[in-house]
Order: C-alpha cells, then sequence, then structure tokens
C-alpha cells in the first residue's frame, strides 16, 4: 500500500492543466496510485 500523502503534496498548490498534471503525475505514479488506468484517460476524467 502507497501513502496517499506524497500524492496529495504533488498536486498542493498547482494549477489543475494538462501540463502539469502530466509533469507531477508520471505513468509509474498513476499505475502505483490508481491502477492500471492509462494516465491520459486519468486525465481527461481530472479535467
Amino acid at each position: 500500500m502507497y501513502d496517499i500523502s506524497e500524492l496529495e503534496e504533488k498536486l498542493t498548490g498547482i494549477f489543475y492543466t494538462r501540463e502539469a498534471l502530466r509533469n507531477v503525475l508520471t505513468p509509474d505514479e498513476v499505475a502505483r496510485y490508481f491502477g492500471r488506468i492509462p494516465r491520459d484517460e486519468l486525465l481527461d476524467f481530472l479535467l
């Protein structure tokens, strides 16, 4: 299990744009926290 507070820290204070989120959410981090969903699909959902 991964500590979600690490992800929270990375997302705190950034603009929620596709570019900013792509810079923070690497494919490995997306897999770690969200499973097998592709990063671009997660970004589509969030935005």
